[in-house]
């Protein structure tokens, strides 16, 4: 069983296998699940409208923020299916059980799953274990519970809450050293907010999303430049409008989430460190529009 997240059945129960942190990680449910199938429970704020939330399925062993967080990596992932052409017309579970016991296949044979697999693998898992999954993707458009269509992944992604970035750090812990747009003494001109902070400090997801990229590096390069280590160990996580955070300069063994996991907004997912090119312990946060173009995080309400 994969470590990065796999939903797996178990009779007439499930099993979830995450690595959300700490403690739970390996931690095993085996009991059966209450459905909520497009129960309307609530308001929210989404542009100028209010419109209905929808409790999404229930994922064994996690809080609704990860309920959330898992719904919403299945949702994006369909979508993506669909707009590069491995899924046309209607899909059934059948369609979505070939390409996970693929995936399957491949890392049977030893060969490693990148991210965006993983992301896949689990997005899989999800919507063929959890009860309730498929069918609120498949009726997202009123359409028949037992198959999905483009307009139908593409109606409930609509329907998912807007994106609001928050900090990666709580206020208290950090101190504002650096910011977006300052000229260095070297000439370059920063990309990214930097937050001070004690070594071990907790950094949070900005906003609900996948991890796309985990890269370890526990030596500290300063003042020798090196463009290859320069971020040290650091966390990409993409959001489902295609706005990429990076968390730099992190400690090496404080990583807390693996490529392919989805994270909800205030998960903490590793701690401040001092790796990479850095002359002390911090966070260097940055944000990539949809282009790959790093942009100010004040555009996303970030100060």
């Amino acid at each position: 069983m994969s470590v990065y997240g796999v939903i797996a059945g178990i009779g007439a129960g499930f099993r979830v296998v995450t690595a959300l942190k700490n403690n739970d990680v390996g931690k095993e449910i085996d009991k059966p699940t209450e459905k909520n199938d497009n129960k309307i429970v609530d308001k929210f704020e989404k542009g100028d409208e209010t419109v209905d939330k929808v409790i999404v399925p229930k994922v064994p062993g996690c809080n609704e923020k990860q309920d959330q967080a898992w719904y919403e990596n299945a949702v994006v992932q369909i979508v993506k299916d669909f707009e590069s052409g491995k899924f046309k017309g209607e899909i059934g579970r059948g369609d979505i059980e070939a390409e996970k016991n693929a995936l399957e296949a491949k890392e049977a044979r030893g060969e490693t799953l990148s991210a965006t697999e993983k992301a896949a693998l689990n997005a899989y898992n999800y919507l063929l274990t959890i009860p309730g999954a498929f069918k609120q993707v498949a009726t997202a458009a009123g359409g028949d519970q037992n198959s999905i269509s483009q307009t139908d992944a593409i109606a409930a992604k609509e329907k998912l809450p807007a994106l609001k970035f928050d900090q990666p750090m709580k206020e208290g812990d950090y101190t504002p050293s650096d910011w977006y747009g300052k000229v260095r003494s070297n000439g370059k001109t920063h990309q990214g907010t930097d937050y001070a902070a004690d070594e071990g400090t907790p950094v949070y997801a900005a906003e609900n999303g996948t991890v796309t990229k985990v890269v370890h590096y526990e030596g500290n390069d300063h003042p020798n430049y090196n463009g290859a280590t320069a971020y040290g160990t650091y966390i990409e996580v993409t959001h489902r409008d295609g706005t990429v955070t990076r968390y730099s300069h992190l400690q090496h063994n404080g990583v807390k989430v693996s490529p392919g996991e989805p994270v909800y907004k205030g998960q903490e997912i590793g701690a401040v460190g001092n790796t990479g090119y850095s002359t002390g312990s911090h966070l260097d946060f940055e944000i990539q529009d949809k282009n790959g173009n790093r942009v100010n995080p004040k555009n996303y309400g970030i100060a």
